[in-house]
């Protein structure tokens, strides 16, 4: 993920969780004038509804030239990398900003029309510092997430928590992997015993096509001979023009 959608998305964050505040201290006491009580109780849940929304609606339109997903990877340190999804991980830190909001503990002054925060001894200190740990928790997801997915010449290494792995090529048996329909994409590899295991490989918060992504691999496991060319500005041309022209033969049938 580049750094110009990192900041985009901590602002759209932060913007939200400001959002809230207002909600809370001046939109939420107009509602309180509004009778009947049922309407008023409207007024404050169509507010709440439309600042929860705006800032998920503003960064999904931020980001609509993202979409589709892109047919390449990143070219770094002598291997090919599949980006960081901007959306995922943005939408994330986002949701944390929201719920972080909604925690600030406010109540109705007494023959007042105005909000205040809460007097409950201390309930303010308690609600204050979770909303500090989820801005933190959202904003670390989003600037701490590196790739999931890299190519290299000695084989796929995967990124997953708790620890990174590497699987060689050799390992991987022919024939897939398939291209993923979910999150997750699925690898046939052996284990030391010889037999075939499964290896689910989390694709979903890649921001690479899932076809080109499953079909490189493929074609690496059962191509050998390419494989000291992965990580060079030559052999990713050569990858995204056969993949162009795969997409445009099958095109007429309507597949993918």
């Amino acid at each position: 993920m580049s750094l110009r959608w990192r900041v985009t998305a901590t602002f759209v964050a932060l913007g939200g969780l400001a959002g809230f505040v207002v909600q809370k201290f001046v939109l939420q006491p107009l509602t309180f004038r509004i009778e009947p009580v049922w309407l008023s109780l409207a007024a404050a849940l169509l507010a709440l509804g439309l600042f929860a929304a705006a800032p998920f609606l503003l960064f999904r339109w931020l980001t609509r030239g993202l979409r589709p997903r892109p047919a390449t990877f990143a070219v770094t340190g002598g291997a090919f990398v599949a980006p960081v999804s901007p959306e995922h991980f943005g939408l994330q830190a986002i949701g944390a900003a929201l719920v972080a909001g909604q925690l600030l503990p406010v109540e109705r002054m007494p023959d007042t029309d105005r909000v205040r925060l809460s007097t409950l001894p201390g309930f303010v200190e308690i609600a204050m510092t979770m909303t500090v740990v989820l801005m933190v928790l959202g904003l670390a997801i989003l600037w701490l997430s590196r790739p999931e997915v890299t190519l290299t010449p000695a084989g796929i290494t995967l990124r997953q928590l708790p620890r990174s792995r590497t699987v060689a090529w050799d390992d991987l048996l022919p024939g897939g992997p398939h291209t993923p329909t979910g999150q997750t994409m699925r690898l046939l590899r052996r284990t030391p015993a010889g037999r075939p295991k499964r290896l689910a490989v989390l694709v979903g918060r890649s921001h690479i096509d899932r076809a080109f992504l499953s079909s490189v691999i493929r074609h690496y496991v059962e191509r050998p001979e390419h494989r000291a060319d992965i990580g060079t500005p030559e052999e990713l041309d050569r990858l995204e023009a056969a993949y162009s022209a795969w997409r445009a033969s099958v095109a007429p049938a309507g597949q993918r």
